[in-house]
């Protein structure tokens, strides 16, 4: 049995909005560190000469950065790539939905009509004999 809809397809839809929200919050999360770093080396060169001290400044940034940039990855990645429970919940219910599993439903609703509509029918003949009986004894 090969699902009409691929769960394949409801995931992609799924992560849609997790990509843009990830991309948005890392473009503001990335530029405010970077900022950062700008301002903290500007302040580091203004307030001295010492060489050594804005060496290991260059180092500590680059060292965080690194830092950073690691843990926005992963990040990202586990924002991105981890379904939604409404995801989920959609890539099941297209893995069951089959062609044949739609023919069953189709010929599975027939029966259960034709056994509904004999039982209204038999439920009308017995109110309608009933009611003969009961306008018999109305004469």
């Amino acid at each position: 049995m090969t699902p009409i809809i691929s769960p394949w397809f409801v995931y992609c839809l799924g992560m849609i909005n997790n990509l843009h929200f990830a991309l948005g919050a890392a473009l503001v999360i990335g530029g405010l560190f970077i900022g950062g770093i700008m301002i903290a080396m500007g302040i580091a060169a203004i307030e001295g000469n010492n060489e050594d001290k804005q060496a290991m400044m260059k180092f500590k940034s680059t060292v965080h950065f690194t830092g950073f940039l690691i843990s926005l990855i992963i990040c990202l990645m586990v924002d991105i790539f981890i379904p939604s429970r409404s995801t989920l919940i959609g890539m099941y219910i297209a893995n069951k939905v089959t062609v044949d599993t739609l023919n069953n439903a189709k010929t599975s609703l027939k029966d259960v009509h034709l056994v509904l509509k004999q039982d209204v029918l038999d439920f009308m003949d017995v109110l309608e004999s009933e009611n003969s009986k009961t306008d018999g004894k109305d004469k």
